[in-house]
């Protein structure tokens, strides 16, 4: 799935009797955004998949010195 112009890799597993959903997105080299998800369709064209891909994230690299 995509996240603006980041490529997220996902996998689905099985945990407490619940179905979850995980995404591993890569911001930068050295920070990766994990989101999961239960009981939400997040394919393309429903109403889940299409607020997973409205959310947008940045990266503060802080004050460099």
């Amino acid at each position: 799935m995509k996240f603006g112009d980041k490529e997220g890799k996902g996998y689905i597993y099985s945990n407490v009797g619940m179905e979850w959903t995980n995404y591993v997105i890569p911001l930068s080299d050295s920070v990766d955004l994990q989101v999961i998800i239960s009981g939400v369709d997040v394919a393309d064209g429903t109403d889940g998949g299409n607020v997973f891909k409205s959310l947008k994230f940045t990266v503060n690299q802080g004050e460099k010195k």
